[in-house]
């Protein structure tokens, strides 16, 4: 905390977001106190003072990729004019996120987490967990929205499709990761949302 009367010279959440372009670039062992002390702004002691050590720094910025993720794309899923549209949107977001528009193919902070950190950090774990749980909540909505409407199978239950479409989409982010040559000639997205489909649609 500040003392009274002396406010803080920069905005936490810029500082938390030049943070997670670091760690979402570099991953966690490879972002040194000297990458966040560049892309912040501020000396180590600075940000041990307002944001702890590196690890509690990372958590930090893993849970603001998470609000800012999920507060930039979900409304798009979930206003979409059908199910089907809003499911198709979710996974062509994999794909963006595997391909970014600079070029640097950072892929997806999560899975890019869950690869390094979750076996090893319970606490990350814990919050990759909660949100994938949240994540899968609304992709089973969205998938029990089609079912609704006749657009999706409902002879396999809503949450069990969204697992499965959740597991494909990880795939597509490492799939634009690693820049892998395409070899089919039918969408990848089209495939994935192939299950989905009503029997006699």
């Amino acid at each position: 905390m500040n003392p009274p009367g002396r406010p803080r010279e920069f905005d936490p959440e810029v500082v938390l977001d030049a943070a997670v372009d670091a760690f979402w670039h570099h991953g966690y062992a490879g972002t040194s106190m000297a990458d966040l002390e560049q892309a912040t702004g501020l000396k180590k002691g600075s940000l041990y003072k307002a944001f702890g050590d590196k690890h509690t720094l990372f958590q930090l910025s893993l849970q603001r990729y998470f609000e800012k993720q999920m507060a930039a794309h979900v409304p798009t899923f979930l206003g979409a004019p059908t199910a089907t549209e809003g499911v198709r949107a979710f996974m062509e977001w994999a794909l963006e996120r595997g391909a970014c528009p600079n070029g640097t193919n950072r892929g997806c902070m999560a899975v890019n987490s869950v690869n390094e950190l979750a076996q090893d950090d319970p606490v990350v774990q814990g919050m990759l967990q909660a949100a994938l749980m949240r994540m899968l909540g609304v992709l089973t909505g969205m998938i029990e929205r089609g079912q609704a409407s006749g657009e999706f199978r409902t002879d396999v239950d809503a949450a069990s499709l969204a697992e499965y479409l959740f597991t494909i989409n990880a795939g597509f982010v490492i799939h634009e990761k690693g820049d892998f040559p395409r070899v089919g000639t039918t969408s990848l997205v089209d495939v994935a949302l192939s299950a989905l489909e009503a029997k006699g649609a």
